[in-house]
C-alpha cells in the first residue's frame, strides 16, 4: 500500500466520524483535502462516494422516515441538475479548475454563516425560493461535491431539531452519492480501485463505534464553529492553489 493510499484511508477514517455526527463531512472536507493532495476530481469521487453512501445508509435506516412530499420535491428539483452538472464536469475533467470553484463556494458559505444577518436573509430567501435552491444544490454538488453547504442551510430552515436536520441531510446525501456513483462509473470506471472497497468498511465501523454515540451528546453550536473554521481554512488553501500562488 502506497503512502498516498494510507493518507486517503486516514482522511476517510477521521471524516467518517464528522459525517456520523453532522450527516456531512466526507465530501465537504474530503474533496478539498484530496484535491490539495493533487488528485483529480474523478478520483476524489471514487474514494469518497462509497464511504459516504455507507454512513448515509446507516443514518437513513436509523432515523425517522422522510415525508413523501419532501422526497418528491428533492427528486424533481435536485437530481436532474446534479446528473447534468456532474456529467459536464467529468467530461471536462483536467481542464476544469475545480480547486478554485470549490474554494470560492466554501468561502461564500463561510461568509454567510459568520454573519447572522446574512444567514437570516439567506434563510428567508430560501423559504421564498425553495425549489430554486433545490436546483442550485444539485448543480453545486455536481460541480464541486459541496452541495452540503446549501443543504445545511435548507435543512436548518425546514427543521429545528438536530435529528430532523441530520435525517434530511442524510437522505439527500445518500441519493446524491448514488447518482454520482452511477455517472462516475459511466465516465471513469477505471478510477475505482481496491481502496474504493475498503473505505465503506472503515466509514461503517467509525459510525457504529464512535459517531452514533457522539451525535447524541455533541454540543451542536461548538461543533458548528469548528466546522466553519475548517471551511475557512480549506477555502483559502483551495483559492490560492487555484490561482497558482503555490
Amino acid at each position: 500500500m502506497s503512502d498516498l493510499e494510507l493518507i486517503i484511508l486516514t482522511v476517510v477514517l477521521i471524516l467518517s466520524v464528522v459525517q456520523s455526527i453532522l450527516g456531512m463531512g466526507l465530501l465537504v472536507f474530503g474533496t478539498p483535502t484530496l484535491l490539495l493532495l493533487g488528485l483529480p476530481y474523478s478520483s476524489c469521487l471514487a474514494y469518497l462516494l462509497p464511504a459516504s453512501i455507507a454512513i448515509s445508509l446507516f443514518q437513513v435506516k436509523g432515523d425517522v422516515k422522510i415525508e413523501k412530499n419532501e422526497v418528491r420535491e428533492f427528486f424533481i428539483w435536485s437530481i436532474l441538475p446534479l446528473f447534468i452538472s456532474l456529467a459536464i464536469v467529468l467530461s471536462l475533467d483536467s481542464n476544469f479548475k475545480i480547486s478554485l470553484a470549490v474554494g470560492i463556494l466554501m468561502l461564500a458559505t463561510v461568509v454567510i454563516k459568520l454573519s447572522s444577518r446574512l444567514e437570516f436573509l439567506f434563510a428567508i430567501n430560501v423559504k421564498n425560493n425553495f425549489h430554486l435552491y433545490l436546483v442550485c444544490m444539485g448543480v453545486v454538488h455536481g460541480i464541486s461535491n459541496l452541495g452540503g453547504s446549501v443543504l445545511s442551510v435548507i435543512s436548518s430552515v425546514k427543521y429545528s431539531e438536530k435529528k430532523d436536520v441530520r435525517r434530511f441531510i442524510s437522505f439527500c446525501y445518500l441519493w446524491f452519492a448514488i447518482i454520482q456513483l452511477i455517472v462516475l462509473l459511466f465516465f471513469y470506471y477505471d478510477k475505482f480501485t481496491y481502496i474504493s472497497l475498503i473505505v465503506p468498511v472503515i466509514s461503517s465501523l467509525m459510525y457504529i463505534v464512535i459517531g452514533k454515540s457522539v451525535f447524541n451528546n455533541i454540543d451542536s453550536r461548538k461543533f458548528n464553529k469548528i466546522f466553519i473554521l475548517f471551511m475557512l481554512i480549506y477555502s483559502l488553501l483551495l483559492i490560492t492553489k487555484g490561482i497558482q500562488i503555490w
